[in-house]
């Protein structure tokens, strides 16, 4: 989870920056900009958010029951925002998506993730 609020003037913006999963020179594929279910068997990789309280909310495509990743390491997307500065504590609750496939080679696979807050003055 992380929490989030401000009490500037237009809001706040939330967004992710960095790689999918990778070990080596073998990379799961990010599953893009677009709301895509869970594929058992394939290589996938995805995060959606929830919000409660506060005003914040959760941008689309990561606000569905569905997964989407479409972010780099040299692309920061945005995932959450509020419009106003309440200096109310809104929760995001983050759920990563992970599926690989039959041939898929086994090893330690890993990410580095950052997230960051922007007051909107």
């Amino acid at each position: 989870t992380l929490s989030a609020l401000t009490d500037a003037t237009n809001g706040y913006s939330i967004t992710i920056q960095g790689d999918t999963l990778s070990a080596g020179t073998t990379t799961i594929a990010g599953l893009g900009s677009t709301s895509s279910t869970s594929n058992v068997g394939t290589e996938q990789f995805g995060i959606r958010l929830t919000a409660s309280g506060g005003s914040g909310s959760v941008n689309t495509p990561y606000a569905t029951v569905l997964y989407a990743f479409g972010a780099s390491s040299s692309t920061a997307v945005q995932v959450a925002s509020s419009t106003v500065g309440d200096s109310a504590t809104t929760t995001f609750s983050l759920r990563y998506l992970l599926n690989i496939a039959p041939t898929t080679p086994a090893a330690d696979y890993s990410t580095n993730l950052v997230y960051v807050a922007t007051a909107n003055f």
